[in-house]
């Protein structure tokens, strides 16, 4: 997924009366430090904007700039509040803590879309493992500055370097880039760096973009934008901050951290075009990476001096992770895969499930891949308690990889969803998928939640024809009918592993409501003496069946969930437009197309607004954007949608809630 189509996605957020929370309001901190860049300026006023508006949280969050003594010391004694700083401005506090050079290595990302990659990968999750060993928690991080080399002559390659003397900061990622292509580093504070190139002391500089914007265009006619030195901003908190809030202040504040980015990230962009820009109107020739130039960089001695720095800083890390991030550090492209458990009733065909109806059900397990430059959420989790071993990082192009030696007609074992309850949730999460999926669509969907969610998932890939024919929607209608004894062999199992609470949830999009509801209504028939079935929450996604039949059902199956449903609902999902007028005309309103706003007792519905950029504006649940931000805070904390950053009833009364778009502030 393209984070440059992402970016489009407007700041959104959910707004309505308050909800009725009895916390006392707490007030948080946004402590800043070091050196911030207009965009993440930006992005922080945003933050403490966001927080003012969304009624009902009780929670505040207000800038408070400190200085870099300050900024750390609040750090090591675990002050509370939100921190945000350059990695290199946090490397200042914990110089002990070698992981925090993770990115510290020449020519990783020549632009921050590939940086982004890498911090969804091992190095990004290095640093992660490095704060939560000092009791602080990573929630994000952000695109720092573009690094640049300029000269008064041209530099377009590693061999303008050579016998030049080059001002630069002595991190190990500009000393070796330096170093490696001839030239001599010499180290000026930045407040001597003009003077000295005046005085004829350098020959060329190594900076950030909006410093030699700033302060070098008189001085110097040739840029390259080589962004060799990665320098992102990293947004974190004291795991005893996170812990102190009830579950809809770290709803809240996770949801405005996700929105920030994404704020953040557009600005950076943006900050990046209009000093472009600039450039050129006062002059200046600018230069790409080229791959030429790159390779002209990235030799193989550059390698190997990376390698070895790398054994170091890597040295302490989670052993899988110093193998991957050691590789990175030397050039090679990793991506992450994500492990998704699926039961399915396709038939196997050399290897490969098609969309062949089987009378028996297959228990297996796939790696997904993960290509893409948006922002990971949440890293630390991704090392911690169940989801360890969940995320692996392997070379891109695999795809889906199922584990044939793992697949097989034997259940999964007992106890595999045997997670305690926790904040946020750690328990699998059951997806059942809709209308036309193949069954690599099935997974990378629920890898998709299972990512976002930081959660274990399981698929069940019902054996969909994949197609979008109304001949195959009907085929469909019949296979899903067909499998709701299959699916409840597996509710039955996932709904018995505890005595008292659980967090298994189940998340059901288009035609999979039709097959989930039938699968619980089999299981409530056969009303078997015993421990009763128990869920926390369903979570119902444009689902595809009628109203009135989700309300009837729902009345007999609610005694099975902890929590009420949610149930996501829209104006322009065409898909549901099709199936209301062409397909199952006799059926009246289908539950997830609006109008009218399904209302039911015991569910609540949430009208998604203008807030989806889907073709068919069917499959919202797998973007980034508010809607998916609102599901994964019902999946993290099962919070109710009156708590879930300040929402409540819309202005309409008619007790629905509404997903509305803000203006940027």
């Amino acid at each position: 997924m393209s984070w440059s189509k992402i970016g489009l996605l407007s700041i959104i957020a959910i707004v309505s009366v308050p909800g009725d929370t009895s916390a006392e309001p707490i007030s948080l901190p946004v402590f800043t430090g070091g050196t911030i860049t207009e965009a993440a300026e930006k992005a922080i006023a945003f933050i403490s904007d966001q927080s003012k508006r969304a009624e009902g949280t009780s929670l505040r969050l207000t800038k408070s700039r400190v200085s870099t003594p300050d900024f750390c010391r609040n750090l090591r004694e675990e002050v509370n509040g939100l921190y945000i700083s350059s990695l290199s401005g946090y490397r200042q506090c914990y110089k002990e803590q070698q992981e925090l050079g993770a990115l510290d290595f020449p020519f990783l990302a020549n632009d921050w879309g590939r940086a982004r990659q890498l911090l969804n990968g091992p190095m990004g999750l290095a640093v992660a493992e490095s704060f939560s060993k000092r009791g602080v928690h990573v929630l994000n991080f952000w695109d720092g500055d573009i690094r640049v080399f300029s000269s008064k002559t041209r530099i377009a390659s590693a061999k303008d370097f050579k016998g030049k003397k080059v001002v630069a900061p002595p991190t190990f990622a500009s000393s070796t880039a330096i170093a490696q292509s001839g030239g001599t580093r010499v180290p000026l504070p930045f407040a001597e760096i003009v003077p000295a190139l005046d005085r004829g002391l350098a020959d060329a500089a190594d900076v950030p973009l909006t410093f030699f914007s700033r302060e070098l265009t008189d001085v110097h006619k040739s840029v390259l934008l080589s962004n060799h030195s990665l320098d992102p901003f990293v947004i974190a908190a004291p795991i005893k901050t996170i812990e102190s809030l009830l579950p809809w202040q770290r709803g809240f504040l996770e949801s405005i951290v996700r929105q920030s980015t994404a704020y953040q990230i557009r600005e950076a962009q943006a900050s990046l075009t209009k000093s472009l820009s600039y450039l050129k109107d006062r002059g200046v020739t600018v230069a790409p990476l080229t791959g030429d130039a790159a390779v002209s960089f990235r030799t193989v001695r550059l390698a190997e001096v990376s390698s070895q720095n790398a054994q170091v800083v890597f040295a302490r890390a989670a052993p899988s992770i110093r193998a991957a991030a050691v590789l990175q550090a030397q050039g090679e492209t990793l991506v992450p895969y994500w492990k998704v458990f699926f039961v399915t009733n396709r038939t196997v065909v050399k290897k490969t499930f098609s969309t062949g109806y089987s009378t028996n059900l297959s228990y297996g397990q796939a790696d997904i891949e993960f290509d893409f430059d948006g922002p990971l959420n949440m890293p630390a989790e991704l090392q911690q308690g169940v989801l360890q071993g969940l995320v692996r990082f392997g070379k891109k192009g695999s795809g889906i990889s199922v584990d044939w030696a793992r697949t097989s007609p034997t259940p999964f074992p007992d106890g595999f969803a045997r997670v305690p309850p926790a904040m946020p949730a750690k328990a699998p999460l059951l997806y059942v998928h809709g209308f036309a999926n193949t069954f690599d669509d099935a997974l990378r969907r629920a890898a998709w939640t299972g990512w976002n969610a930081k959660r274990p998932v399981v698929a069940f890939a019902w054996a969909s024809q994949g197609k979008g024919t109304p001949g195959d929607y009907r085929i469909d209608q019949e296979t899903a009918d067909k499998s709701r004894e299959m699916l409840a062999l597996l509710l039955d199992r996932l709904g018995h592993e505890y005595d008292t609470r659980t967090d298994v949830d189940i998340v059901v999009h288009s035609m999979g409501a039709r097959l989930t509801l039938g699968a619980l209504e089999a299981l409530d028939n056969k009303n078997v003496p015993g421990k009763a079935l128990k869920f926390r929450q369903l979570v119902l996604v444009a689902p595809d069946v009628a109203s009135e039949s989700l309300k009837k059902s729902w009345k007999s199956l609610i005694k099975y969930f902890e929590n009420k449903a949610t149930l996501y609902i829209s104006d322009h999902d065409l898909a549901l437009g099709i199936s209301r007028e062409f397909m199952n005309p006799d059926e009246g309103p289908r539950a997830g197309l609006a109008p009218p706003v399904l209302i039911a007792d015991n569910i609540e519905s949430i009208f998604i607004g203008p807030n989806d950029f889907s073709f068919t504006g069917h499959s919202y649940h797998v973007a980034n954007g508010v809607i998916a931000d609102d599901i994964f805070e019902v999946l993290r904390y099962g919070t109710r949608a009156q708590e879930r950053r300040g929402s409540g009833l819309s202005p309409s009364g008619q007790g629905y809630y509404e997903l509305r778009r803000l203006e940027n502030p």
